[in-house]
């Protein structure tokens, strides 16, 4: 966190396992990254006031705009509806009686402007996110992208001060992702927003900064490019694609598409490095699986590895899980640093 940051986390959910420290400036977009159970759901509800009645409730302090939000130990609690946070979740979760122009109005309207202010206001943000042809259409005629498409024009209706993205494309095929992900990085340019997802796409594409979360702590952060160019842990080197071992005062990075799998050892002669690895789990990914392994030798030892196997080799190796096998990468595949 610095002075400069718009949005200030310090906050705990003990029953959750959560401690997080965060910043965010204002205008920017936060990448929240992290395996499933690390927290990013429950940061993001604590965030904007909807966690509910949680053991040991959520302590700590969040600043917004140099507006508290949260100070447990001043007794100050904003309420969810008070905050000017927005919580767009996974599903649209629109209003299944209310047109797409009406369940966008909906915010507008409970914040006090009068109805017909309101749907011109909906109107205006149903042309931005490129859903206005959608204004008399009900959830239920709507497709899963164009439902999603007018859930952000929701969010983005009422104007918030932060809003907050749970894997908003999550659930969309490619083709609507690759519109939403469009529309978004148009819409993001000036919003201070929190993107929770698991695609280092989204992340690279939408997103200033990225925190990496693990059982509840942020494990990793920093500029999103720089981040995942030069991950400074496992953590980031993961999600990154990439294959992270330790030596020293260097570390090698390389990429599990360039990880050559065999049953035994490799020719001693050949460049680079290789590693027994223990099999852990075979991934199936169409043309392709990933294979995961841990290091049980040198300067791998128990450290989890990937391969990307082309699914054409499975069949002469030995994956199933706790499976000896070698990994081995050349050298002009290596990253070293």
């Amino acid at each position: 966190m610095t002075t400069q940051d718009f949005l200030t986390v310090e906050i705990s959910v003990a029953s959750r396992g959560l401690d997080v420290s965060l910043g965010l400036e204002h205008g920017r977009t936060l990448a929240l990254m992290g395996p499933n159970g690390a927290g990013k759901s429950s940061l993001a509800a604590a965030l904007a006031g909807t966690l509910g009645r949680v053991p040991g409730g959520v302590t700590g302090r969040v600043e917004l705009g140099g507006r508290t939000l949260l100070d447990s130990s001043a007794g100050v609690r904003v309420p969810a509806h008070r905050r000017s946070v927005a919580l767009m979740a996974q599903a649209p979760l629109l209003f299944p009686h209310l047109t797409a122009l009406e369940n966008v109005a909906f915010g507008r309207k409970a914040q006090g402007e009068r109805r017909t202010q309101a749907r011109e206001t909906a109107r205006v943000w149903l042309s931005k996110v490129g859903a206005e042809q959608f204004s008399a259409s009900r959830p239920w005629q709507l497709s899963g992208g164009q439902a999603q498409t007018v859930a952000l024009a929701r969010a983005l209706a009422t104007e918030p001060r932060l809003l907050i993205l749970d894997e908003p494309l999550n659930a969309l095929d490619v083709t609507a992702s690759t519109r939403m992900r469009s529309s978004l990085r148009t819409l993001l340019a000036e919003q201070s927003s929190i993107l929770i997802t698991h695609e280092i796409l989204d992340a690279l594409t939408l997103a200033d900064h990225t925190a990496i979360l693990h059982e509840g702590r942020v494990v990793a952060s920093g500029p999103t490019r720089e981040l995942f160019t030069r991950p400074p842990n496992v953590f980031a080197a993961r999600l990154a694609g990439l294959n992270l071992i330790r030596s020293g005062p260097e570390s090698l990075a390389f990429r599990a598409a360039d990880v050559a799998v065999s049953a035994g050892e490799p020719d001693g002669a050949a460049e680079g490095v290789r590693y027994p690895v223990r099999v852990l789990a075979l991934e199936p990914r169409g043309e392709h699986a990933l294979l995961r392994a841990v290091g049980t030798g040198g300067p791998a030892a128990g450290v989890e590895l990937d391969a990307e196997v082309d699914a054409q080799l499975i069949s002469g190796l030995d994956t199933a899980p706790g499976a000896t096998l070698w990994f081995s990468v050349r050298a002009g595949d290596l990253r070293e640093y």
